[in-house]
């Protein structure tokens, strides 16, 4: 079925935010002028169900939904992070003092992907690092630092890599650079200067290094695809 929801604004952000069993499939949309984010019923008539006006100071780039914890995982322009329930009154239960959540506005930084692991035990970032993250916490429990990786390199193709890198790092396409689980969660996998990295998530030792040999300076953006629950062996193995 196909649906279209004719809005005032420009939208910046949107994602899925009900339960598979809920009768009504709403959807959160942020505007791209101004830090408010609107409910919908995606299969309604553009109707406003809830708006969200005082969360956050600055427009909402990114939104993600966590179904374990039927939480919002919403980032603004300016490193803002707010994980909050995606019912009203629409506060978080916690302490936010107490979590890693300020660490995208301590370092200036703003993630261009957040994802979650198929279990949602945790979730990745990627910014100038690749961050896990325990979900349920809400901290920080590994990093990995590839700004580095050029410097402790002779390889000249490898240089000319992580320039070009840097060089992304300052314009629109950085927004399209990304990490991605693989379907047993026990891989995380991104591009980095020296190619495609399969990394096991929980010790960090890299597993495999995919396509080192390519001339294409730098790889953006790329998923994974596990065509069914039998295959659940990482290709990275």
């Amino acid at each position: 079925m196909i649906n279209i929801i004719s809005v005032d604004y420009i939208p910046k952000s949107i994602a899925w935010c009900h339960e598979p069993n809920d009768s009504v499939k709403r959807i959160i949309v942020s505007e791209s002028e101004s830090p408010k984010m609107h409910f919908y019923d995606s299969t309604g008539d553009g109707t406003i169900l809830d708006t969200i006006e005082n969360l956050h100071r600055h427009p909402v780039y990114l939104l993600e939904f966590c179904a374990k914890t039927s939480q919002i995982y919403s980032i603004d322009t300016q490193g803002g992070f707010e994980v909050w329930p995606s019912t009203a009154p629409y506060k978080a239960n916690f302490m936010k003092s107490g979590t890693d959540l300020y660490s995208f506005q301590k370092d200036k930084v703003t993630p261009s992907n957040l994802t979650f692991s198929p279990d949602d035990k945790f979730f990745v970032t990627i910014d100038t690092q690749v961050k896990i993250w325990n979900t349920a916490k809400h901290k920080i429990i590994r990093i990995y630092d590839e700004s580095d990786v050029a410097g402790n390199s002779d390889d000249m193709e490898i240089g000319k890599r992580a320039a070009l890198e840097k060089e992304l790092a300052g314009s629109s396409a950085r927004i399209y650079k990304n990490v991605c689980w693989d379907f047993s969660g026990n891989f995380i996998l991104y591009a980095s200067s020296l190619g495609i990295k399969g990394t096991i998530s929980r010790s960090g030792f890299l597993a495999k290094l995919i396509r080192k040999q390519w001339s294409i300076s730098i790889l953006i953006r790329w998923c994974d695809f596990s065509a069914s629950q039998k295959y659940q062996q990482d290709s990275c193995t």
